[in-house]
């Protein structure tokens, strides 16, 4: 079986290309532009971050953790649930 390493899949996208697709971010990008949007998918590895957030005046913290292995054929799964959006608006 071969895997990827992933932080996220955002279905129904139409920020990133003409017509609607899916999105799959990759985890292990050398890159580290100082401009990058995702730093969470530079590290291989999952990464574990703070989140801060105030609901009606009051502090709330979480913990989220971006990374996760998946099997290729898992992935292909998702994103193929979607076909036919993609063929009908020239997304993909």
């Amino acid at each position: 079986m071969s895997y990827v390493n992933i932080f996220d899949i955002k279905r129904f996208a139409v920020h990133d290309g003409p017509g609607i697709r899916t999105t799959v971010f990759l985890k292990g990008c050398p890159l580290k532009c100082r401009w990058c949007h995702n730093p969470e998918g530079q590290s291989a590895e999952p990464v574990t971050v703070d989140i801060e957030r105030k609901v009606n005046g009051r502090k709330i913290m979480a913990k989220k953790t971006y990374g996760e292995k998946i099997e290729i054929n898992k992935l292909m799964d998702i994103i193929l649930k979607d076909q036919h959006f993609y063929q009908e608006s020239g997304g993909g």
